[in-house]
């Protein structure tokens, strides 16, 4: 389950007492945002390196886990905050301690 995955690796109970199986809520845990942040702040400028940038490729734990092209530049830096962002998530929800 993601909830317990997220929970493990922010190393606190990220299930809502408002809805324990939402993963929405989940994601929108305080601990969960905090450690997303550290990788969106490392991350975030990256799109903005060249004006040809139109996709990306995200890995977790080694393997490729989404890649993504779009129509143009603009639309790419448009969406890249949010996919970052998601992508960043899902990295904490899949992170495997000593295997770096």
């Amino acid at each position: 389950m993601a909830q317990d995955k997220l929970s493990r690796n922010v190393g606190a109970r990220v299930n809502s007492t408002v809805s324990e199986s939402s993963l929405q809520l989940a994601v929108e845990n305080n601990k969960v945002q905090e450690t997303a942040d550290s990788y969106v702040k490392a991350l975030a400028g990256i799109a903005n390196r060249s004006d040809d940038v139109i996709g990306y490729v995200f890995a977790i734990n080694g393997k490729v886990n989404s890649a993504d092209i779009y129509g143009s530049n603009v639309l790419f830096k448009k969406l890249w905050p949010k996919l970052l962002k998601a992508n960043a998530i899902e990295a904490i929800a899949e992170l495997q301690t000593g295997q770096i």
